[in-house]
């Protein structure tokens, strides 16, 4: 992930480590990793550091620049059938 951050969005991490909040948005995601709540954590930290600078870089990293890898759709959760969907709110 690291190689994927500095080559192909060096100026949104460079911005990322310059920005206190963002920093400490990185530093807590390190402590999440190994966990069995790995993304429970992220989250937290995503909850607990967030700013523009944060959207940013997780766009970035995430969606546009595909440096961080994402689990595939394992099934836990499947798409309700269109008859248990509630068809407009009031």
């Amino acid at each position: 992930i690291a190689k994927c951050l500095a080559t192909k969005m060096p100026v949104e991490l460079a911005r990322c480590v310059t920005d206190p909040i963002c920093l400490a948005n990185l530093l807590c995601i390190q402590t999440c990793t190994d966990r069995p709540d790995e993304g429970t954590c992220q989250i937290a930290c995503g909850d607990k550091f967030a700013d523009t600078v944060v959207e940013d870089f997780t766009r970035a990293a995430v969606t546009e620049k595909g440096c961080v890898p994402q689990r595939q759709d394992d099934g836990s959760y499947p798409v309700p059938k269109p008859e248990a969907l509630v068809s407009s709110f009031t």
